[in-house]
């Protein structure tokens, strides 16, 4: 056996193995947890590396009670990782603490001042708290940051949606599919919100723009049927929400 750990995405991890990982380092038995650690990821040195590399997948597998409890431990052994911390607030979020993930990202700002990635998910965290003023700041700041990430205008143009602010919702998400062409999230939002500001025929526009990116989108179907029944095309909106409920029978007909 030798230290070269496979790529994180290619690891399948035991969940009953983890869990008794998990039962022996709260019972204080940090060695004989090690041991079960090392064993998942097929390693004989446990790193703080290795460690964040487990929490990770734990976090991705929903085990987030679990991925807190591993990431705390690679910051015990290597507290100066931005990474680190951004992780384990992502994981503190994923379980409802919303002050204590607020502090890891804070801390990986403070140690790498330019991690934009903390900034978003701070405001995502926000967002899920109902803080929606505090994530606007947050979302302001990740533009000032990076103004070519997409995502950070989207997020931004969702909480002017929310609050009724929909010209500065429109320009946030027209701003993100200007930035990147192919991001359907922020076409989906502006179709939705310009349809609501009965535009529809823009709306149909958005609508056709993603269904060229991703054609398998029940959703979007059903939108662009309602905004074409909003145009007085019935059986064009018919024919699309037929095609919705094919890809996915579980959606109610709008009509």
């Amino acid at each position: 056996m030798n230290d070269r750990k496979a790529p994180a995405e290619q690891i399948v991890i035991s969940k009953p193995m983890l869990k008794k990982a998990l039962q022996l380092h709260g019972s204080g038995q940090v060695e004989a947890a090690s041991d079960i650690y090392r064993k998942l990821l097929g390693i004989e040195q446990l790193t703080a590396d290795s460690l964040h590399v487990l929490g990770g997948i734990a976090y991705r597998i929903k085990e987030h009670e679990a991925a807190v409890i591993i990431l705390e431990q690679a910051i015990k052994i290597n507290p100066e990782h931005p990474i680190y911390h951004y992780t384990l607030g992502n994981a503190r979020c994923s379980c409802g603490e919303l002050a204590k993930a607020i502090s890891s990202y804070e801390t990986s700002l403070v140690l790498q001042p330019d991690l934009v990635e903390s900034v978003i998910a701070m405001g995502d965290a926000f967002v899920k708290n109902g803080l929606f003023k505090e994530a606007r700041l947050c979302f302001q700041r990740a533009i000032r940051m990076a103004p070519f990430r997409p995502e950070s205008f989207h997020r931004l143009g969702n909480i002017y949606k929310q609050s009724g602010e929909y010209d500065r919702a429109i320009a946030c998400y027209r701003k993100a599919v200007t930035i990147d062409g192919a991001y359907t999230p922020a076409y989906n939002n502006l179709g939705i919100t310009l349809a609501e500001r009965g535009r529809p025929r823009e709306a149909v526009a958005c609508y056709h723009k993603i269904l060229s990116i991703k054609s398998n989108w029940p959703e979007v179907y059903v939108n662009l049927g309602i905004a074409l029944k909003e145009m007085g095309e019935t059986d064009a909106a018919m024919e699309s929400c037929r095609h919705a409920l094919s890809l996915n029978p579980q959606l109610s007909d709008p009509f």
